[in-house]
């Protein structure tokens, strides 16, 4: 337990730094180094197809090496690359993004099997690249984009990853994997398209008092929401935590353009089940396969990111939108918890 607290602690640090590296090098050099919005776009879905779609391949060669915390390493030197490319702003997303792919495999596989794929760990490792994320936004706006920071950053990460992230072998937990043939496939589809509705209307949330100091706030929601959601459902059970989350989420979607607490406590509920879905693929997917878990989640996510990008109609533009959201993602993650891992879908 002491080793699972000693690598959540590194991991999790160093997933708010990589995620800040990355988001500040596109929403700061390199939107300035294209002329066009439309230029701009094609570098989001370039850096968001390395990032998030790649990781669904790579983690399958990932599970083939084995040796995570130095797949999370060579991320972090990727990323520091990347920012050494921002002259060719394409070369540099490619770059930085599988970078941060490769990170997040690394990272998030050692999370699972030092903590036998429970969600909470996973749910506090993957909460801080929230934060990052916004930092890195912050960060860009006010022009603080200087190179040296995060390239020696991303160095000493990856640094600190390779000496102090190795895991002896015997640490690693194991569990009979349940697999993916009938009904088990099923339960993966359900698990997989609960993250995918999840990233399309998370984008799209337009709280109208969203403006200032307030959505500093709301991103504070996302990580503290993502964060607690494995705990919980470790305590009280995966599907019982998932339903009462959920459930609660769509009531306080209701009136949470109005009131502004409804919409901060919807923001945390409506996150609860980011880690619930990825433990659940992994209990699912075995000890082996823990990279392929983490890649499907990720590259959920990036399917979810294309109907904003083509310009879909925003789910999340009104509050009923986000309540059927809300309703239809408690209904398929139940399914996927119950199809997925049998009998009550609880973790065993």
């Amino acid at each position: 337990m002491e080793l699972l607290r000693r690598r959540l602690t590194l991991y999790t640090a160093c997933h708010l730094l990589v995620d800040w590296a990355c988001i500040l090098l596109v929403t700061g050099p390199l939107r300035q180094a294209v002329a066009t919005r439309e230029d701009w776009l094609w570098i989001i879905l370039a850096y968001n197809a390395c990032a998030f779609a790649m990781q669904l391949p790579l983690g399958v060669l990932a599970d083939r090496w084995g040796r995570s915390w130095r797949t999370a390493a060579l991320g972090a030197v990727l990323v520091a690359a990347g920012w050494l490319c921002r002259p060719v702003p394409l070369l540099a997303c490619f770059v930085a993004g599988i970078g941060n792919a490769l990170f997040h495999l690394g990272g998030g596989r050692e999370v699972l099997l030092l903590s036998g794929a429970r969600a909470g760990p996973s749910g506090v490792f993957v909460a801080s690249g929230a934060f990052g994320v916004w930092l890195g936004v912050w960060c860009a706006r006010g022009d603080r984009a200087e190179a040296l920071l995060p390239v020696l950053g991303m160095v000493l990460a990856a640094f600190a990853m390779d000496r102090l992230g190795r895991r002896p072998e015997e640490a690693a937990r194991t569990w009979e994997p349940a697999g993916l043939k009938g009904p088990l496939l099923l339960g993966a589809a359900c698990l997989t398209l609960t993250v995918v509705l999840r990233s399309w209307v998370g984008t799209q949330m337009a709280f109208p008092w969203k403006t200032g100091l307030w959505g500093l706030i709301v991103v504070l929601c996302v990580v503290a929401g993502k964060a607690a959601g494995g705990l919980l459902g470790d305590r009280f059970g995966w599907v019982r935590t998932g339903l009462a989350t959920l459930l609660l989420a769509a009531v306080c979607f209701l009136p949470s353009f109005r009131v502004t607490g409804a919409g901060l406590a919807a923001v945390v509920l409506f996150n609860t089940t980011m880690s619930i879905t990825l433990a659940a693929l992994a209990r699912q997917m075995g000890p082996d396969r823990c990279g392929m878990a983490f890649g499907l989640t990720t590259f959920a996510l990036f399917l979810g990111l294309i109907p904003n990008l083509l310009s879909w109609p925003d789910v999340g533009a009104s509050p009923g939108g986000l309540c059927l959201s809300a309703l239809i993602s408690a209904a398929l993650l139940s399914a996927g918890l119950r199809f997925s891992l049998g009998g009550k879908g609880e973790r065993p």
